[in-house]
């Protein structure tokens, strides 16, 4: 008996029971038991896991080589004709019981694959018909730089603040047309925006050219009645791509009743920390502040210029005359003008209600050479002729050394105060010298030169 059952164990545990839990599939193709020994032989040359930690780093979910085969296949964009392409990389898609999506994460990169930025959508909301409403969409740069743009009824707007401008921090504040249909992108590099497909391509600003100049506007703040309310710009040199100042507008005021721009104030600020403000007001507009780097130091500056509302004015650091370029005036630190053998640049003008000069100051040069200072003030006029009868001209030389030039209709022009080379004056009257003229002195030959203005 023992012998019989021995027998049958033996025999019994020969047979090839399929193992449980792993069902036969009828439709398949059996192969031959050769083929089938070759297949079980290969498989098991495959070396075994010495610990659980290796097992899992094979075949866990959350392994390298799985993460692969679950991300999705990476989808080229092109910013535009000729342009690099960017490949965006969808990382992660959330879908509600009906199929729609409620948010994504995605990865931008280069066409060399280097990581641009991360885009997450959420807050995702469609009407009862199904159709898309509005969305948050969040930029994050590896700068740190985190922009937000919101979708709701046809508008995406875009806020936040860039962290590398060519100015530093810079908020950033923009406003697009855009349908259920379309999506925003941003390409770093790019300055102007454009729908390609259905993608609207843009960059962190907007760039015009101005004259010689390049504008780029990175913010902008509207009303309800979608009117610009301020607004902040770069300007830069083309040629050079040098930053040549920062412009905010603010304080932009509007009439109730015609809707006419009617003042606003522009504040220009430069890397030598030079800061000059404009304010604009029914079609006067005053420039002021302190130029940091003038040939005397600091310098006072005040201009009067007329504009009209859809007009606007630009400093060019290197313009000594003011001229107009389309709708924009374009205007230097002071305004130059040529008298004989000496040029004359006003940098500080004051002026009473009916617009004639109370006051100004003046760089004067020889030859491109920086001779002196001169303040004119104490300026009276006649009040009956309104022709100018009194005034006082302050001549500061290099040397600290002082002059003054005192005209009175009463009496011509007095001179006190001492000269270059330390020869002085005292109540020196010099004769036939008229409201109208101007004088200079020249160091060069140590004569005195009398400009008539007309």
């Amino acid at each position: 008996m023992t012998a019989f059952l021995t027998a049958f164990l033996f025999v019994f545990s020969q047979i090839a029971w399929p193992e449980p839990s792993v069902p036969i599939d009828f439709n398949k193709t059996v192969q031959p038991v050769s083929e089938a020994l070759q297949a079980e032989s290969a498989e098991s040359q495959e070396p075994t896991p010495k610990t659980s930690i290796d097992f899992l780093a094979n075949t866990s979910p959350l392994s390298a080589a799985a993460a692969e085969e679950n991300k999705e296949q990476p989808v080229i964009l092109f910013a535009a004709q000729d342009e690099p392409a960017l490949q965006i990389i969808r990382t992660k898609t959330a879908t509600n019981r009906s199929g729609q999506v409620t948010g994504f994460s995605e990865e931008i990169r280069d066409s060399e694959g280097n990581l641009l930025y991360t885009l997450t959508r959420s807050s995702i909301r469609y009407d009862k018909q199904g159709s898309l409403i509005s969305y948050k969409d969040t930029f994050k740069f590896p700068d740190k730089t985190v922009l937000t743009g919101t979708y709701q009824n046809d508008t995406y707007l875009l806020k936040g603040t860039w962290r590398s401008s060519p100015n530093g921090s810079q908020a950033i504040e923009r406003r697009f047309d855009l349908n259920a249909g379309q999506r925003l992108l941003i390409d770093p590099d790019r300055k102007e925006t454009s729908l390609i497909n259905d993608t609207l391509w843009t960059g962190f600003g907007e760039s015009t050219v101005l004259g010689d100049f390049e504008v780029i506007r990175y913010k902008e703040t509207q009303d309800k009645s979608g009117r610009t309310t301020s607004y902040e710009e770069h300007v830069f040199d083309p040629a050079t791509g040098e930053l040549l100042y920062t412009l905010k507008r603010t304080s932009i005021r509007y009439d109730r009743n015609t809707g006419e721009l009617i003042s606003y104030k522009d504040t220009f600020t430069f890397p030598d920390k030079t800061s000059l403000v404009g304010t604009f007001k029914e079609g006067a507009y005053i420039l002021k502040g302190t130029w940091r780097s003038s040939p005397n130091g600091n310098q006072g500056i005040e201009h009067h210029f007329n504009l009209t509302q859809d007009q606007r004015l630009l400093i060019d650091p290197n313009r000594k005359t003011s001229a107009f370029i389309g709708d924009t005036l374009f205007t230097g630190f002071g305004e130059s003008t040529i008298m004989g053998d000496f040029e004359v640049i006003r940098y500080k003008e004051t002026q009473d209600r009916e617009g004639r000069a109370t006051g100004f100051e003046e760089h004067v040069f020889k030859d491109g050479l920086y001779l002196y200072q001169l303040t004119h003030s104490s300026v009276k006029y006649d009040k009956v002729t309104g022709e100018m009868i009194f005034y006082k001209d302050t001549v500061a030389f290099q040397n600290k050394k002082k002059l003054t030039m005192t005209f009175d209709a009463k009496k011509s022009m007095i001179l006190n105060g001492n000269l270059p080379d330390g020869f002085s004056f005292r109540n020196l009257l010099i004769h036939e010298v008229q409201s109208q003229y101007r004088v200079f002195y020249n160091e060069q030959d140590g004569l005195f030169y009398a400009h008539g203005l007309d």
